[in-house]
């Protein structure tokens, strides 16, 4: 941990006549100590602030910082009475009052930073620090390094002299600087041309402002991947074109061009050959990337046959590649060359090059050919023309889909194609939707900001649809650019932006919030208009999802009966999908199960269009969740291996695990105990699979010992364990203990995974938490009672039916089964009257019989009837009088 603590000398004072100084100063302090997530621990007559340093480029960053302060400081020069800045780690300098002082007043320089070792062996490779510890513990820092030592990577100024040198020995990692990036790229031509008539393998991953994210690696390496990876990747490749991805989907393509490069570096070893990788524009790569970029330059430095060439028009943003270099960079003074290449001689070049130029952003190379020539405005003969140019120019050594730099394609598209620009936005545009509705383009704030960068017009339902996805995928970064960039509000009206506010900020609660936050979005008014329908059907269904997470019932039913009427002016499948699954969840807690069952169905029917990955996700699983609590165990499995797979395709991890959890289920109530354990094991990490593989120990009789009775879900099943035992005084000692648990509880999340609570996401859709316990333990609080005489027959049978009857809904029958059986069992053990007991038991197996036909596949449906703990009680009961 990184603590920094600042101090002004003569605070007070200076507060008084130099207020504005002292917050500039602290606010560059908590501006670095919030990029680095850390927390401000006080604010005032000094500054103190904890930072994990365990975090990727924390110390660069300080570094920075710490450049940063000195040149504030200095524009404020003698208007202050000095400062000291300590950098400590493992001990709190604040708690240190004597050391504190000492170091505050030790120089009498105007301002003083002091580290401490640890801290010294990061800041070594930036600063001069003198070499006497101070008090045992700390250095002082003193100027910025100005001459540094060359080590992994250089970075040249791009001229021709410097490429003609490293065309003699390339070092490891060079980086070519020139504010002219068309100069740039025809150096970076020139020499994978040359490289090539030596047998060389070229990449050539060319970053751009709206393509600097994992995509464009995965183009630039597509040739060399193997069938298999391809496939792995084929249907994500929408996702890959976003300048931000799931942090899953990253890490898993980062993986696999691992092992890509891997493989390569093993080929040109043993065929004796070279690598260069070209990273052009490095300095547009999305800064997602940069980890990646930094780790994979560290396993390739060292083979002897791979050379990395990076191109940028500023040195600013290639501070992320600091950490490979500790002993810091040289940068010679920038060169200007300009290189006159006339190459856009027509305008079915420009028109040719502007298509390719936007397309290439949305679809892989061969692909952007393919739909540029189905277009009617050039023809066959035209773009064959345009590529021959092309090639015949230098600019192109094969009839590939060619890169432009910006800088020399906007002017001409400015100066020749004012008539054709029209027509060509059009074009696009029809190719872009019918891209975006078929799922081959995702729409998403890397799309928005792409047609923004095109001029390209955007309409506010593309708008909203971009925002949906980007929302859903927890792509947090991508708002955050909308927003900051002002696009939202370049996009929409004054007046219509409170209602994309709310859908913003309500579905942020619901996807990733927690109690207290989700609490106070139902507090924000709806709002009073709407761009189009879309919102207002969206915000409508957020609204009912809000209030359905506290129970709200009828106010839910309210605004989603609302959300379901604008969804009758022609939404999309992906709304109106999604209004439908909600509208099934708030039947299903009026407990409407035939109504439930058909809005389920509809959004299933609807969710097989939908482009929105993450929605359809959740309509398959919440179909599972239906199904299993009405008894259908069959369907709910087959709904559930959908729910999988589409979790597995939107790399939703965290429900991928819930989904395994529901899937343990099934298995418990139909009797698979072993199968029930192996699965709830997979995902044992989580606090409510935990007490379900707890729960199936005793079914399997396998429980060794109940343990002390815990205060929260899991006594709840002791109480049973105890039961299984026939430890009945304890069943009772542990139903005192419990009394009141969870009575306040009154939330539950639709719309994130909660894998901490034993009946999550299933039985506490109907009512809170505490109903359900109740309807599990009671049944064996009142036989464990009447057993230790504690109640006599009449009051234990009254009681079991009273629980019956809180039992007898279409969605209870695993609780109901099992007070069935225990209602039998205390009818068997005292009823003087057979008659009575057989009444009982054939209602209890007609009861059992209802619930085993609503199971589709007949060999699950027998292992519910004769697997089942209390499912095959109660058969051999009916068996023995003959009822069955």
């Amino acid at each position: 941990m990184l603590e920094m603590f600042f101090s002004f000398r003569y605070y007070s004072q200076l507060f008084r006549i130099k207020p504005t100084m002292v917050q500039e100063v602290y606010g560059l302090l908590k501006g670095f100590t919030q990029q680095g997530k850390g927390v401000v621990g006080r604010e005032g007559k000094f500054f103190c602030s904890h930072i994990d340093d365990t975090q990727f480029g924390v110390y660069l960053e300080l570094t920075t910082c710490i450049e940063q302060l000195k040149i504030l400081l200095d524009s404020y020069k003698n208007q202050h009475f000095g400062y000291t800045l300590i950098l400590s780690s493992q001990e709190s300098i604040v708690d240190n009052n004597a050391l504190l002082s000492k170091l505050i007043h030790s120089y009498p320089y105007q301002g003083s930073i002091w580290c401490n070792t640890e801290i010294k062996e990061h800041l070594s490779y930036f600063f001069e620090i003198e070499e006497n510890e101070y008090e045992g513990k700390f250095f002082f820092l003193k100027e910025r390094k100005k001459q540094i030592e060359k080590n992994i990577i250089s970075l040249l100024p791009a001229e021709e002299e410097s490429f003609q040198k490293f065309f003699q020995k390339p070092e490891k990692c060079t980086i070519f600087i020139n504010q002219n990036s068309i100069f740039l790229s025809y150096l970076v031509s020139t020499f994978i041309q040359k490289q090539k008539e030596n047998s060389a393998h070229c990449i050539r991953v060319p970053f751009g402002i709206t393509s600097g994210g994992i995509g464009r690696l995965y183009l630039s390496l597509e040739q060399y991947l193997q069938e298999e990876e391809k496939k792995k990747l084929s249907y994500l490749m929408p996702q890959l074109y976003r300048s931000f991805v799931s942090k899953a989907l990253l890490e898993r393509s980062t993986e696999l061009f691992y092992q890509v490069f891997q493989r390569l570096t093993e080929t040109i070893e043993i065929k004796q050959e070279e690598l260069y990788l070209f990273l052009e524009n490095i300095h547009l790569a999305s800064p997602q990337i940069f980890p990646f970029l930094v780790s994979l330059i560290e396993k390739l430095q060292h083979h002897p046959r791979v050379h990395i060439i990076g191109t940028s028009t500023t040195k600013h943003n290639l501070l992320f590649l600091q950490p490979l270099n500790p002993q810091g960079i040289t940068i010679q003074k920038n060169i200007w060359i300009e290189k006159d290449r006339t190459i856009l001689s027509s305008s079915d070049i420009v028109m040719y090059w502007y298509l390719v130029y936007v397309l290439k952003d949305f679809f892989p190379p061969p692909m952007c050919q393919a739909i540029i020539r189905k277009t009617t405005i050039l023809s066959e003969q035209t773009i064959e023309n345009t590529l021959s140019q092309l090639v015949q120019e230098g600019f192109l050594f094969s009839k590939e889909v060619p890169y432009a730099p910006e800088e020399l394609l906007i002017p001409f598209i400015l100066k020749h194609l004012e008539k054709e620009q029209v027509t060509l936005q059009a074009s696009l545009i029809t190719i872009l939707r019918n891209h975006i509705k078929s799922g081959q383009i995702l729409a998403s704030g890397t799309l928005l900001r792409k047609l923004i960068h095109f001029q390209i017009p955007i309409s506010q339902d593309l708008l909203i649809q971009a925002i949906i996805q980007d929302l859903y995928d927890e792509i947090e970064e991508e708002l955050s650019f909308l927003k900051q960039e002002g696009h939202i509000d370049d996009l929409l009206p004054e007046k219509d932006r409170y209602a994309l506010e709310y859908i913003i900020t309500t579905s942020t609660h619901l996807f990733s919030g927690n109690e207290h936050s989700i609490k106070s979005a139902l507090a924000y008014p709806l709002p009073d208009q709407y761009p189009s329908p879309w919102y207002e059907s969206f915000a409508y269904t957020n609204r009912a999802l809000l209030e359905l997470a506290f129970y709200k019932k009828e106010e839910a039913l309210l605004h989603i009966k609302h959300a379901l009427l604008e969804g009758q002016r022609r939404l999309p499948d992906f709304l109106l999908s999604r209004i439908y699954r909600v509208f099934a969840l708030v039947e299903l807690q009026h407990e409407h199960v035939q109504e439930a069952l058909e809005y389920i169905s509809f959004s299933i029917e609807t969710a097989k269009n939908s482009s929105l990955v993450p929605e359809r996700f959740r309509t398959f699983f919440y179909a599972a969740v239906i199904s299993f609590l009405y008894g259908n165990y069959s369907r709910a499995l087959y709904y559930l291996t959908q729910s999988k797979m589409l979790a597995e395709e939107a790399h939703l991890s965290e429900w991928l695990k819930t989904c395994i959890f529901l899937e343990g289920r099934i298995y418990f109530e139909t009797g698979k105990y072993r199968q029930a354990y192996h699965t709830f094991s997979q995902i044992e990490e989580s606090e409510g699979a935990e007490l379900w593989m707890y729960r199936t120990k005793t079914y399997l009789h396998n429980q060794t010992s109940i343990g002390q009775i815990q205060k929260n879900e899991k006594g709840f099943f002791q109480i049973e364990a105890a039961f299984f035992k026939g430890l009945y005084e304890e069943v009772q000692a542990a139903t005192e203990i419990l009394e009141g648990a969870f009575q306040k509880e009154n939330f539950l999340y639709t719309e994130q995974p909660d894998r901490e609570q034993s009946f999550a996401h299933v039985e506490v859709l109907l009512a809170p938490r505490q109903h359900m316990m109740a309807k599990l333990t009671t049944g064996y609080t009142i036989l464990a009672s009447y057993k230790t005489h504690q109640l006599d027959i009449k009051t234990a049978v009254s009681q079991m039916e009273e629980l019956l009857a809180s039992c007898a809904s279409e969605f209870d029958g695993p609780f109901e089964m099992i007070n069935l059986s225990l209602y039998i069992e205390l009818l068997k053990d005292s009823s003087p009257n057979l008659l009575d007991f057989d009444t009982a038991l054939s209602k209890a197996f007609k009861r059992l019989q209802t619930r085993a036909s609503r199971i589709d596949d007949y060999t699950m449906r027998e292992s519910y009837l004769y697997q089942s703990y209390w499912n095959s009680r109660l058969m051999e009961a009916a068996k023995e009088r003959k009822l069955c």
